[in-house]
């Protein structure tokens, strides 16, 4: 086993199946038997995240494949998807097991307030209740519930802000391991919320602006890891390939080329993170 020094943490960032080529990455770390004192994952990244630190069987490939077969059943539903209970109709979680020494936390984002929330993996009741807090991470607003945790109900954490990176550093961590979702160079542009979610989420104004602030937040995250990445403090993955879906995709080939990629890439590299 590899362990990496306290100071270092390994950031997840969101990104819906593009999520795929975070776990290619995920699964050669775990293949190498490296692991980290500090790991915090947003959405398609607490997913993948959640699978690394516990080392259970839930297979974030798998969960595409799913989304995959029944995306257009899914977008065409009239109602939103119930994000927990459609992953627990499919996998079947072994009893919570405390981290002994990785700190693993989820992001998510408040409805009530637009405030972005930390949950860390020792401290939940139960398997259930981690799986709840990753679902929270991942419940865009529009195609999935928010989940109810602790009478609050919580949304992606991408809405506050796809990528960690700040959290890390906010706790001290001095280098970093970052897997990215999108290819080098990519910023935000013009991102507007659409009359939609204006309209559906008129009675939570905070919400809204947190949504509408989040691309600022995306962006001066990037701008930051580009310059610690210059200063050698952190380590940089992401697709080097265009990508060819945007967040979902019906052809489960696409998702299975990026998973690869990232294992490629982490295999090629993987010297240099245990030199880190």
């Amino acid at each position: 086993m590899y362990f990496m020094q306290d100071k270092v943490a390994l950031i997840l960032e969101g990104g819906a199946m593009r999520g795929a080529f975070s776990k290619g990455v995920l699964d050669c770390f775990r293949k190498e038997k490296i692991e980290f004192s500090y790991v915090v994952g947003v959405s398609a990244g607490a997913i993948t995240g959640f699978e690394f630190v516990t080392k259970i069987d839930f297979d974030i490939n798998k969960l595409f494949f799913e989304f995959s077969k029944n995306i257009s059943i899914l977008r065409s539903s009239a109602s939103e998807i119930d994000l927990v209970k459609f992953v627990e109709s499919i996998f079947k979680f072994p009893p919570l097991k405390k981290l002994e020494k990785t700190k693993f936390e989820i992001v998510a984002t408040s409805l009530v307030d637009g405030s972005v929330k930390y949950f860390d993996f020792n401290e939940s009741k139960d398997i259930y209740d981690v799986v709840k807090k990753v679902m929270a991470s991942s419940s865009l607003p529009e195609m999935a519930k928010s989940v109810i945790i602790d009478n609050i109900p919580y949304y992606d954490g991408g809405m506050y802000n796809t990528n960690p990176i700040q959290r890390a550093i906010d706790l001290g961590y001095e280098k970093f391991v970052v897997v990215l979702t999108r290819n080098r160079g990519y910023r935000r542009k013009n991102v507007k919320l659409s009359n939609v979610l204006k309209n559906d989420f008129k009675e939570y104004p905070k919400f809204l602006e947190t949504m509408s602030l989040e691309k600022e937040r995306y962006n001066n995250s990037l701008d930051l890891i580009d310059k610690l990445e210059k200063e050698k403090k952190a380590i940089v993955y992401a697709p080097v390939s265009k990508l060819k879906f945007n967040m979902f995709t019906t052809e489960f080939n696409e998702v299975k080329e990026l998973y690869n990629e990232g294992y490629k890439l982490a295999l090629e590299t993987i010297e240099k993170v245990k030199k880190l």
